[in-house]
């Protein structure tokens, strides 16, 4: 009987079920019934608010308690929705005929572009207003996130001419395409013409951020060829995908021609020029097309589709229709950035229609495609959607890796045509879908939406989580009542962190020191999917009871014999024993025994002697109990039975020990080794004792006690302190000793074996056992402010403003990555961030540099310079090292410029380094150029760098950036590289392009003096060290004169750079050379005009010295008289303690 259920016991039970409502809400805004409305495409800002566009139909459409109100037929609508669906504003595009919304896209810094189409006369945006040049034109427009119009675009020609896609790329340049049927299409400047009138073209425009078109191409041929989807790379390359029916079609150089049998996809890549790289196609027998692009930050492109040839091509990958009947199938295609196909995957429909309408990319590369398919199931990877009205079409979302593995898919559908048209993607796991529907109703899990009409539009959200599965690794107790069993868990899928609730009240992952029995866990994700298991473990082994009797335990006789007999756990099952037997006896002449019932057991010596019998599980010999009795051998007989308690709890003394005494002869003596005489002791701390008991025959016998105590209840506490006075504190508990289980009791009255979710102060733990044992330990946790410098958007070199100088630090740290913030975040406001890994040469750390607080040092983290320009904290303290060299920075004006106009164009050059002496390791630059704003029109100042040795303007390893302060005559410039290569060479770095007022004019008389002049100059080489830069006391100065009969602008262009002073700035002394001029005087002036220094110099001189050492640190001006008329420079005397 005890076989069988032995074999019950072993048995380990799981069970599962996952539950997670994936769809977390859905929206539709309603019209009137029988029109139509739709929202084409959304997207998300940092806050994860939604910005929808698309078009209605109805005289009135409501988004939540907020309604549009049409002016003609199909109206133009933009909204704004928080992360919960709620509508916050809509906004409509007035006209009087048909308009739609094609896109909208969010650039990262508070700005919105929408683009479509429209056919009215007139499409007033804002307070712009678009003409329509005939049937359909382009429109693109730039909203605040507040829905206020910035400005407004139109192109358009003669005929049919659309809007497919818009996306943002680097530096915030903002690109379009579609197609065009007029023979002649516009953007800003730039006009494109159609190859074959009356024929769709493709085209692809780059603007600025301020609406300015920089470039704008066409591709296409003889027939119809059209643009769906563009996206760009971090170097501004463009990528297209689309299809075309063309013989040839032309995109740049380059000629791609179908492979036979109706449209063709084509994929194009333009570098940041707008000139082609490379353009593919793909296609087969029947009609082929690419309807969606995206980038993958890790270097790909993936573009989605469907295919109705029988197959198709990609690289060395042939997808074969899965529809009997040619009706089209999905395909998903992953290729290199330089058009080498990776991998495709697609053929994944039955018997009607399914493709792939929207990828996009995630995070770890992840890639989610959304579309439609009509038939009756579409299996992807191994989720089946199933369609309860095959023939008409069903959506769908679905993620996979980015080897192309699918890994979770969704779909939804009614009993009619139901379309998803975009989907973006959060980074809090989050996806966002939209569409339109004709179903009634339509179900987003819990949730059903109602048709109003034809057809209306929806927004729903999805939890973009795996589906959670528990995998429990249970070990069964080793023996009944050891309680060491345990559980492992495993999660797969779902949303990290997870939350743990055992039945057993514990809420760690894995739990141990189990009984037999069954537990069960419940875990919920971050998106609130919960899934449940049960398991049960049982015990392995069976603890027997020990124990035996002897004939006769004192025998005072050298013939003493003595005979055992087992009294504890016996038995056997089908003839097999179910226990095994060990006895010992010390020094007897038999001293080991392996039966049951062990006889003529004797001892030669007289004394007390030991038996001791262990009987064990026979198949788990772990599982043991263990008896002792203690044998007399004398001169007489009698019988000593012993007894004893153990303590209670470590360091009690609160043991017995007593004996009693049968078949003695009185009178009997005691003999205890504590000195005691009475046949029982007690309050004895934990020890051995002896008790010799003597009967008056002279018999014998001596007991031996051991009194035991628990170990000491010791409590180890782990601290996890808090960080940056955040509570996130934990302590987690371990304890030993005592007697198992524990009570814990905390002082913040939680009563778990850990604590979590803590403030910085001190934390007292209470343990008790099962035998009332207790004892306590104390510890703190403390807010760990180690890294909790705050970051300043903007500040990247943390001097306690944003600046141009901040650009060195960006390009120091482009590229590399750590720890986010919690949120992405550009406010002018000290934000917790944890430490990176790596520090800058000057220590500070490369947190700093990620002003957007994304995780990554890129060229959005300069807009957070620009947005916070000037703005200042309290600086972080920091040390920074100084090369001794010190190349010159100035200026060089060329001759042709010697004699001009006002309102001429001047070009002045800016030089770094001489032509005799190059630099080795420059790696970036900053400096303001100051100049008198009544002598200059500011608004025409600009910087070029097409020719700078620091890095030409094709160069996308130069990041550069100026701010104008148009009213203070000041520009902020600054250059850096952002690939950790520095750069050698000498003399031009830039140049400055500007026009000379002309409100002199009309004067009789006239001399005017301009001067521009160098400030705030920091240089630095690869490793962050700064270089010293000769410039503070260059200028160069343009004279304004009256030289002829007429008012013109004469320029000494050369004169300030034959003049040089070093070094500068200076502790104690100032060389003069020169060269090409004579000098006759100099004279030295404090900041505030006091002359301080006159003196003459000999004409023959090409230099002298100056001795400064009496003179007190600050700037001084020192103006020489020369042969070509008075030349000002400017210097500064700088001392550190050392110098004085």
């Amino acid at each position: 009987m005890r076989l069988s259920t032995i074999i019950i016991l072993i048995l380990v039970t799981s069970k599962v079920f996952p539950q997670c409502n994936d769809w977390e809400w859905a929206k539709s805004a309603t019209g009137l019934s029988s029109n139509t409305e739709s929202m084409s495409a959304i997207t998300l800002d940092d806050a994860e608010n939604i910005y929808g566009t698309g078009y209605f139909y109805s005289d009135t459409i409501s988004f939540d308690s907020l309604k549009l109100y049409s002016s003609g037929f199909n109206d133009i609508f933009i909204s704004k929705h928080n992360k919960n669906g709620d509508a916050v504003w809509v906004k409509n595009i007035t006209g009087k005929n048909v308009d739609f919304g094609s896109d909208i896209q969010y650039d990262g810094i508070g700005n919105l572009y929408v683009g479509g189409k429209f056919r009215d006369s007139t499409l007033t945006v804002g307070v712009t207003s678009l003409t329509n040049n005939g049937n359909y034109d382009v429109f693109l427009a730039k909203y605040d996130t507040n829905g206020n119009v910035i400005w407004a675009k139109g192109a358009g020609g003669s005929t049919t001419d659309e809007l497919a896609s818009i996306t943002i790329g680097p530096y915030g340049n903002i690109y379009i395409t579609g197609n065009f049927m007029s023979a002649s299409i516009t953007f800003g400047g730039k006009t494109l013409t159609n190859s074959t009138t009356g024929k769709r073209d493709v085209y692809v425009v780059k603007y600025d951020p301020n609406g300015n078109v920089i470039w704008a191409k066409s591709g296409g041929g003889t027939d119809q060829d059209y643009s769906n989807s563009i996206t760009t790379d971090s170097l501004s390359n463009a990528y297209i995908t689309g299809y075309y029916l063309s013989a040839t079609a032309t995109f740049g150089a380059k000629n791609i021609s179908p492979t036979g049998g109706g449209y063709d996809m084509f994929v194009v890549k333009y570098d940041s020029s707008g000139t082609v790289i490379w353009a593919n196609n793909y296609g087969g027998s029947s009609t082929d097309k690419g309807n969606g692009i995206t980038y993958d930050p890790a270097g790909y492109i993936y573009t989605t589709g469907y295919f109705f040839s029988d197959f198709i091509q990609f690289g060395t990958t042939t997808l074969y229709d899965s529809s009997s009947a040619g009706f089209g199938d999905f395909h998903l295609t992953k290729y290199t950035l330089n058009g080498t196909i990776v991998w495709a995957k697609g053929g994944l429909g039955s018997s009607l229609h399914e493709e792939g309408s929207e990828v996009i990319i995630g995070e770890n590369s992840n890639i989610y495609v959304s579309g439609r398919y009509s038939s009756a199931t579409f299996t992807i990877g191994g989720t089946t959607l199933n369609n309860i009205a095959s023939g008409f079409y069903n959506l769908y979302i679905a993620k996979f890796d980015s080897s192309g593995n699918p890994i979770w898919a969704k779909g939804t559908g009614g009993s009619s045509n139901d379309y998803v048209h975009d989907i973006a993607h959060s980074s809090t796991g989050k996806l966002y879908l939209c569409g339109s529907f004709s179903s009634d109703p339509l179900n987003f899990g819990n949730t059903n939406l109602s048709n109003s009409g034809s057809s209306d539009l929806f927004l729903a959200k999805v939890a973009d989580s795996d589906v959670m599965s528990l995998n429990i690794a249970a070990t069964n107790e080793s023996c009944d009542g050891r309680s060491d069993g345990q559980m492992d868990l495993t999660v797969n899928g779902g949303i990290f962190p997870y939350n743990y609730n055992w039945s057993t009240g514990e809420t760690t992952e894995d739990i141990s020191k189990l009984s037999a029995g069954t537990y069960s866990i419940t875990v919920i994700d971050a998106g609130s999917c919960t899934s449940y298991s049960q398991t049960s473990i049982s015990f392995l082994g069976v603890f027997p009871t020990s124990g035996f009797t002897v004939n006769d335990s004192t025998q005072c006789s050298s013939t003493n014999s003595f005979d055992f007999t087992n009294t504890g756990s016996t038995g056997s099952v089908m003839g097999f024993p179910l226990y095994t037997y060990s006895w010992t006896f010390d020094s007897a002449i038999a001293d080991t025994s392996i039966i049951e019932n062990p006889t003529g057991i004797s001892w030669a010596i007289i004394g007390n002697h030991i038996a001791t019998q262990i009987i064990c599980d026979k198949t788990y010999q772990t599982c043991c109990d263990t008896s002792t009795k203690t044998m007399a051998v004398g001169s007489g007989g009698y019988t000593v039975t012993a007894s004893s308690t153990d303590n209670t709890c470590f360091g009690d003394n609160d043991g017995i020990a007593s004996v009693s005494v049968s078949g003695a002869t009185s009178p009997i003596t005691y003999n205890w080794s504590s000195g005691s005489t009475t046949n029982s002791i007690s309050s004895l701390f934990a020890g051995t004792y002896t008790i010799s008991v003597l009967d008056s025959s002279g018999c014998v016998s001596i007991e031996n006690f051991v009194i035991t105590e628990p170990d000491i209840i010791s409590i180890f506490l782990s601290i996890s302190d808090a960080y940056c006075g955040a509570s996130d504190g934990s302590i987690t508990s371990s304890v030993t000793g005592g007697n198992f289980t524990y009570l814990y009791n905390w002082s913040t009255g939680a009563n778990t074996q850990n604590i979590v979710n803590l403030t910085s102060g001190v934390y007292v733990l209470s343990v008790t056992d099962f035998k009332n044992c207790k004892a306590t330990a104390t510890d703190s946790v403390i807010s760990n402010m180690d890294s909790c410098s705050l970051v300043w958007p903007g500040d990247a070199n943390s001097d306690g403003v944003a600046n141009v100088q901040d650009i060195l630090t960006i390009g120091l740290a482009y590229g590399l990555s750590g720890s986010p913030r919690d949120s992405i975040s550009t406010e002018w406001i000290g934000q917790n961030c944890q430490e990176w890994d790596s520090t800058f040469a000057d220590g500070l750390n490369y947190k700093h540099a990620d002003c957007r607080g994304d995780g990554t040092v890129e060229i959005l983290d300069v807009y957070a310079i620009s947005q916070n320009y000037n703005l200042t904290h309290s600086k972080s303290s920091g040390k920074r090292k100084y090369n001794p060299s010190n190349p010159d920075l100035y200026f060089e004006i060329e001759d042709k410029y010697k004699n001009v106009a006002p309102g001429a164009l001047i070009e002045v050059s800016i030089n770094l380094g001489r032509d005799t002496i190059a630099l080795t390791k420059a790696y970036g630059l900053v400096f303001t150029v100051e100049y008198d704003p009544s002598q200059i029109d500011s608004g025409s100042v600009e910087m070029s760098y097409d020719t700078s040795w620091l890095g030409s303007k094709s160069d996308t390893s130069l990041l550069t950036i100026e701010k104008d302060f148009y009213n203070n005559g000041k520009l902020d410039v600054g250059m850096v590289r952002t690939d950790r290569n520095s750069e050698q060479g000498s003399m031009q770095i830039a140049k400055m392009k500007f026009v000379i007022t002309d409100n002199i004019s009309g004067k009789s008389t006239f001399r005017d003096t301009l001067q521009l002049s160098f400030s705030n100059v920091k240089m630095i080489v690869e490793d962050g060290d700064t270089i010293a830069v000769n410039a503070i006391a260059d200028t160069t100065t343009v004279v304004i004169e009256d030289t002829s009969d007429t008012l013109g602008v004469f320029i000494i262009y050369s004169l300030s750079n034959r003049i040089s002073l070093f070094p500068n700035p200076t502790a104690s002394f100032l060389n003069v050379n020169y060269e090409n001029i004579e000098i006759s005087e100099f004279s030295i002036y404090s900041i505030i005009g006091q002359q301080i220094l006159n003196q003459n110099i000999n004409p023959i001189n090409d230099g002298f010295y100056i001795d400064l050492k009496e003179q007190q640190p600050g700037f001084y001006y020192i103006t020489f008289q020369t042969d070509k008329g008075i030349i000002s420079k400017r210097f500064l005397i700088l001392r550190s303690n050392s110098d004085h």
